[in-house]
């Protein structure tokens, strides 16, 4: 008699989209920042030039600052989002309950992987308030 093949289990992605959004976080924090470093620091010219900086060096130099503020502003809260989602998904996802016949020594690895998580959730929450409050220029 033919009988049917059994369907393949579901591989579990959660654990992988989690890690990936970590480090996707973290790769658009880093760049963030160096973008506001790079763009925001002053020329050159302005500490080595005997003259120091003309009015059109200082200028430009507000400008790009401006222009680099607002894109690690957009960097980092992209960043912050991914960072906390990944947390959120591990969190809600992977570490759902307590692994099952689990020693004093996992249980406890586990919840501290749990407070781990949820810190870091409620970091980039509280994280992306400020950005909300320092780019809108006063608390609601």
């Amino acid at each position: 008699m033919w009988m049917p093949v059994a369907a393949a289990a579901t591989p579990n992605y959660w654990p992988l989209i989690s890690f990936w959004g970590r480090v996707i976080g973290f790769i658009l924090l880093f760049v963030g920042t160096l973008i506001q470093v790079v763009v925001g620091s002053y020329p050159a010219s302005c500490v080595t030039g005997a003259t120091g900086c003309s009015a059109g060096n200082v200028v430009s130099y507000l400008q790009g600052d401006a222009n680099g503020l607002l894109a690690s502003g957009i960097l980092w809260a992209l960043g912050l989002f991914f960072l906390g989602s990944g947390a959120g998904i591990k969190l809600h996802w992977i570490l759902k309950r307590p692994p099952s016949q689990a020693s004093a020594e996992e249980l406890s690895a586990w919840v501290a992987d749990r407070r781990l998580n949820g810190i870091i959730v409620l970091l980039t929450v509280v994280l992306l308030f400020a950005l909300l409050v320092y780019y809108h220029g006063s608390a609601p």
